[in-house]
């Protein structure tokens, strides 16, 4: 199931999010060119064309921002407790060819509450998740996930 999120951040990756019910939208900060830069706490994945971040929260109310970490072009993981541990893994695929969409897969090894969102960073597009507290993360399998993003 697809939830909408409110981001919990008001500016991240040099852009600025539209804070409020639903999806949050990007839009480049005056003097900033879009795009991703890679932190602690984020992905930038498919040429730094899509940003990643998860925050969590546990059932004791303990929130927190995952740490990520890059595995490929394509693809990273967060860990959330312990850098041992991974809690989230996603990958963003250019599936322009096959379905003009890019594509978001992920996949958790968790329970905890976790909010996690992609922004294309070139069109504001965002595709945002919400795992319940409590609840088995589920895969996401989302192939049409970004369908106004192909060229």
């Amino acid at each position: 199931m697809r939830l909408s999120i409110p981001f919990r951040f008001a500016s991240l990756f040099g852009l600025a999010f539209v804070l409020g019910s639903g999806l949050a939208a990007a839009q480049a900060l005056p003097g900033q060119a879009p795009g991703c830069t890679e932190t602690p706490t984020s992905l930038c994945l498919n040429g730094g064309r899509f940003a990643v971040t998860a925050n969590w929260t546990k059932s004791n109310g303990q929130t927190g921002t995952g740490t990520a970490v890059k595995l490929t072009d394509d693809s990273g993981y967060f860990w959330f407790f312990d850098e041992a541990n991974i809690e989230m893994v996603v990958k963003v695929l250019d599936g322009c060819a096959l379905t003009h969409a890019y594509w978001v897969f992920a996949a958790g090894l968790t329970d905890v509450r976790v909010d996690w969102g992609v922004i294309d960073t070139t069109n504001s597009a965002t595709f945002a998740q919400v795992n319940p507290q409590g609840t088995p993360f589920a895969p996401v399998q989302a192939t049409d996930a970004f369908p106004n993003s192909c060229p």
